[in-house]
């Protein structure tokens, strides 16, 4: 599912567009509220303006809540791909050590897939966009390619003893990716975003409108628009992924994908061997 339109646009341009939307909004009010003076003023009437102050508080708070309320959501699933992305690179590291137990050649074999297929996962993961696109079916591939050379590698006669763990943390590490491509995603309601949006303009019409005799305070004004539209521009950045300035840290999945990488290549190079198990003494001889 792609974004809305609105959310595709960057934090630097989503701002100050929802600012002016907001200024145009709030001079919207000052013009109706100038409109009313004039025609109380021609017919010999004054305004009546009574309560007003508190409809506008009311709608000034429930726009509060409104902000508090999609923040909270896209808070939620910030969080959700942030400790998706600690779990994929603890599911990874635990798999290499677990193909550390295996004998040789499915050692080897199966180490080489890997790589490849964490060379991909690390491409995606700093990619965006339609690179991004390339780059999440590239991993598919080598995900399905990586599944097929565990089960060839660890089933028939041959297979090691501790076959069903590998490709227990194999499927495991899998499973960890794809709830990270889902994850994506999953992004606060389109119609949410639209209530906001349309809760934020009628606010600023109503700001507009509530100075009794039609003043445009520019000072005040702006500075109150442009903080409105900061906190939306906040949100929405927030709720995506990998467009957005706010993202996600993938500092967790880039360094195990550097550690194995590190370790294999020594492993390989002989720098690094697992310890001989000691031979149990030999019992001594009955007298």
């Amino acid at each position: 599912m792609s974004p809305p339109p609105i959310e595709q646009l960057s934090l630097w341009l989503l701002a100050p567009l929802l600012a002016l939307m907001l200024m145009a909004a709030h001079e919207v009010g000052v013009q109706l509220r100038r409109f009313n003076l004039r025609r109380a003023k021609a017919k010999g009437v004054e305004t009546q303006d009574e309560g007003f102050s508190g409809y506008a508080g009311a709608i000034m708070g429930l726009m509060a809540l409104l902000i508090g309320f999609t923040f909270g959501m896209a808070m939620d699933r910030f969080n959700t791909r942030r400790t998706l992305v600690t779990e994929e690179a603890l599911d990874i590291g635990a798999h290499y050590r677990r193909l550390l137990t295996m004998p040789e050649p499915q050692r080897t074999w199966l180490a080489s897939a890997l790589i490849q297929y964490l060379d991909t996962r690390e491409a995606w993961s700093e990619t965006s966009g339609r690179q991004q696109v390339a780059a999440e079916q590239a991993a598919e591939v080598t995900a399905q390619r990586l599944w097929l050379d565990s089960i060839a590698a660890l089933s028939g006669k041959n297979a090691p003893p501790d076959a069903g763990a590998v490709l227990g943390t194999t499927e495991t590490m899998l499973r960890a990716a794809g709830m990270r491509r889902e994850a994506q995603t999953a992004r606060v309601p389109v119609n949410v975003i639209r209530a906001m949006l349309v809760y934020a303009v009628i606010a600023a019409v109503f700001i507009g409108y509530g100075d009794k005799q039609g003043r445009r305070l520019l000072m005040p004004s702006t500075i109150q628009m442009v903080l409105l539209a900061l906190a939306i521009s906040l949100i929405l950045d927030l709720d995506t992924a990998h467009t957005g300035v706010i993202r996600v840290d993938e500092g967790p999945l880039i360094r195990v994908v550097e550690r194995v990488k590190t370790f294999e290549a020594k492993w390989r190079a002989g720098e690094i061997r697992p310890p001989t198990a000691p031979t149990a003494p030999s019992p001594s001889p009955a007298r």
